[in-house]
C-alpha cells in the first residue's frame, strides 16, 4: 500500500495539489481567499473518498469550530444547498525509478522556494518605497516650476532632489545584497534540480510542472539580481552627478 495523507475538503471531493487552492465550494462573503477550484497544478490523482458529511457539521465538530460558526451568516452561506465535506485519502505522488529522482533533496527544493518567495517580497517592498520617493521628487519639481521665485526655489529643489537621490541610492543596496545572497543559496542545487526536471521525475504531469515553473522563476530571479546591481551602480553615479551640480550651483 502506498503511503497516504488525509485531508478534509468541501464542495467537491478534489483536493488541490497547490495547498493554497481549494475546490469549488460555497464561499463565505467575508472570506479572504475564495475557493474557486484547483488552478495551474490541478488536483491529486488516485484519491479515495473515505467519508462525507455536511460541511457545517464537520466545522462544528472541530475544537475551533465555534469561532467561524459564530460569525454572521456563516452557517447559512457555507451550508447553502446542503454543501458536503469529504474526508479524502491522498496517496503519495508516484515518481520514476531514476537515480536523480531517488536521490533528490526535497528539503533543499522547499528551502529554495522559500528563498524565491522572500526575494520577491524584498524586491516588491523596496520598489514601492523607491517609487514613492520618485513621486515626491516629481511633485517637488512641479511646484518648483510653478513658483515665482525661481532662483530660490531652484536651489531648494536641487537640494531636496539630491537628498532623495542619495536616499534612493542607499535603499538600492539592501535589496541588491539580499537578493544576491538568496539566489546564491538557490544556485547551490540548481544543477541537481535541472537533472530532476529533465528526468521528468513525477509521473503526474501537473506535479512535474511545479519543477519546471521553479526553474523558470529562478532564472527570472537571477535577472532581477543583475538588474538590482546595475540599478544600484546607476543610482550612485546619479548621486555623484547631482552632488557635482549642487556644488557648482552653490558657488
Amino acid at each position: 500500500m502506498p503511503i497516504s495523507t488525509f485531508a478534509i475538503v468541501h464542495g467537491q471531493p478534489t483536493p488541490c495539489l497547490n495547498p493554497y487552492e481549494y475546490g469549488v465550494q460555497n464561499n463565505y462573503a467575508a472570506i479572504k481567499s475564495s475557493a474557486n477550484g484547483c488552478g495551474r497544478y490541478g488536483d491529486f490523482s488516485g484519491v479515495t473518498q473515505l467519508d462525507n458529511d455536511l460541511s457545517t457539521s464537520i466545522i462544528s465538530a472541530q475544537s475551533w469550530g465555534s469561532y467561524p460558526m459564530g460569525l454572521p451568516e456563516f452557517s447559512e452561506q457555507v451550508g447553502s444547498g446542503g454543501q458536503q465535506g469529504y474526508l479524502m485519502a491522498i496517496p503519495r505522488l508516484d515518481i520514476n525509478n531514476l537515480s536523480p529522482c531517488l536521490t533528490f533533496n526535497l528539503q533543499a527544493f522547499v528551502d529554495g522556494a522559500d528563498s524565491l518567495h522572500s526575494s520577491r517580497k524584498v524586491t516588491t517592498g523596496f520598489i514601492i518605497t523607491i517609487i514613492v520617493l520618485l513621486g515626491i521628487a516629481t511633485c517637488g519639481s512641479g511646484c518648483a516650476f510653478a513658483s515665482k521665485d525661481r532662483d530660490k526655489t531652484a536651489r531648494i529643489f536641487f537640494w531636496v532632489t539630491g537628498c532623495i537621490a542619495f536616499l534612493i541610492a542607499i535603499l538600492t543596496i539592501p535589496p541588491a545584497v539580499v537578493t544576491a545572497n538568496m539566489n546564491s543559496d538557490i544556485a547551490t542545487f540548481q544543477t541537481e534540480l535541472s537533472s530532476v526536471t529533465n528526468s521528468k521525475c513525477f509521473v503526474d504531469t501537473d506535479a512535474q510542472q511545479i519543477f519546471t515553473d521553479f526553474v523558470d522563476t529562478a532564472a527570472v530571479a537571477n535577472q532581477v539580481v543583475s538588474l538590482w546591481k546595475w540599478y544600484t551602480i546607476g543610482c550612485w553615479v546619479s548621486v555623484v552627478a547631482v552632488g557635482i551640480t549642487l556644488f557648482f550651483v552653490k558657488n
